[in-house]
Formats: C-alpha cells, sequence, structure tokens
C-alpha cells in the first residue's frame, strides 16, 4: 500500500509540473508563432516585407518642390537609406505599367476624390487582413512573437501607390524629402508609427527635423527582411 501511494505522489507531482509554468522562465510562447523578434518599434502588431524586385514609377504634379524630377529624387534617396540594410533591388521605371510602386504628388482635391483625409501630407495605399480580401495588396504569410505579444507578417504582392499630397503651403524640398522618406518606408512594409517624436516614422514627421533612421527604426524592418528573404 506505501508503495502504491508512493506511485500515485510521484505521477501527481509530474501532472502538477506540466500543468503549471515554470515561474521565472523564459518568454511565454505565443501560439502559432514561428519564432520571437528581438526589436518592435511600431504602434502596429503588422510588418510586410518585399520578396520580389521594386520599380517605382513617379509622377509629380506642376509645382516647386512636387514636380517628377523631385519625386525621383526623393525616392532614389529615401530607397538608398532601406538598400543595404534590407538587401532589396530597386530601380525607377518611365513605364507605369511596368512598375510595382507608384509614387504621385496630388494636389488636395484629388486627395478628397480618393477618398484620403485632406489634412495628411502623405498617404500610402497598402491594404490587408486576416483573411486576405480581394483587393489586398498584402497577404499574411506568418506569425511572431515579441515580449509574448503576437505579431503578424505579410509578404507585398501587388502595386502600392504612395502619394505626397500638396497643402498649398509648402515648397521645401527637404520637407517633401522628409515626407517621401516615410511614406515610402510605409511601402517597404513599415506599418503603423514609432512614438519618438524625433524618429523619421513617427506620425507627426511633417513637424520633426529627421533626415535619417535610428537603430531601431532600421532594425525593425531589417530583421524581418533578413528572416523572409
Amino acid at each position: 500500500m506505501k508503495r502504491m501511494k508512493k506511485i500515485s505522489c510521484i505521477l501527481l507531482a509530474l501532472v502538477l509540473l506540466l500543468l503549471c509554468p515554470v515561474s521565472g522562465s523564459a518568454e511565454e510562447a505565443v501560439p502559432y508563432a514561428s519564432h520571437s523578434v528581438a526589436y518592435w518599434h511600431s504602434n502596429s502588431d503588422v510588418v510586410g516585407y518585399w520578396s520580389s524586385p521594386i520599380r517605382i514609377y513617379c509622377e509629380g504634379m506642376d509645382t516647386a518642390g512636387l514636380r517628377t524630377s523631385n519625386l525621383q529624387t526623393y525616392a532614389s534617396v529615401a530607397m538608398q537609406l532601406w538598400q543595404s540594410d534590407l538587401g532589396i533591388s530597386v530601380s525607377q521605371v518611365s513605364n507605369r505599367s511596368a512598375a510595382n510602386l507608384v509614387f504621385r504628388g496630388i494636389d488636395r482635391n484629388t486627395a478628397a476624390n480618393l477618398g484620403f483625409q485632406t489634412d495628411f501630407e502623405g498617404y500610402t495605399d497598402i491594404r490587408y487582413d486576416e483573411n486576405d480580401s480581394t483587393g489586398d495588396n498584402m497577404v499574411v504569410v506568418d506569425t511572431i512573437s515579441y515580449l509574448s505579444s503576437p505579431k503578424f507578417v505579410y509578404r507585398i504582392c501587388d502595386t502600392i501607390n504612395v502619394y505626397l499630397i500638396f497643402d498649398g503651403l509648402h515648397f521645401s524640398e527637404s520637407f517633401w524629402q522628409r515626407i517621401a522618406t516615410h511614406e515610402l518606408s510605409h511601402a517597404l512594409g513599415y506599418i503603423g508609427h514609432c512614438s519618438n517624436s524625433s524618429h523619421m516614422m513617427c506620425a507627426a514627421v511633417a513637424d520633426n527635423t529627421a533626415t535619417s533612421f535610428s537603430t531601431v527604426e532600421k532594425n525593425h524592418l531589417k530583421q524581418i527582411y533578413n528572416y523572409y528573404t
């Protein structure tokens, strides 16, 4: 009888050990997460990436700072800030039908007709949901985790349109370069914004003087491209 009680106690202890997590253990696993990441610098739980070469078509307007030649320069500068870190292939094309990223300068009337908020200086048309609905330009490919919180990885699969929206006030090339760099980074998969008001990917980038990315911003996207491409 004593032997049976001893065996029963051992079995009970094993069951409790399996059911109860050990305090002080490593990061709790997120169900279905393929792996965890070391960085997250966005208020969104979504991140995207390109698996194919990026071909940019630029179309400006007859306004100082937003002409086609300006947009071509802005796109070139913005992509150079990311290119070596992400290992992406980027080119500019002269034929819109050959592009998978269309970069346009528009006025506020056009923005309103397209259904955008007219107090924005820029807008990136990224469409996605977990059901991969018709019309989406990103499809979900994985669930990952950051500090026990689930995050969702999407692959960019269709054309993305990026807009600079002329407000009638700003003509400075340095201003529009900053807005362009911010919006084109969304187009690379940097969804959402960071909380640091001095960073390029903060929501109020029009009000700061950022000209490049912080290390944490770079790492946010770099870890995704390094893993999935």
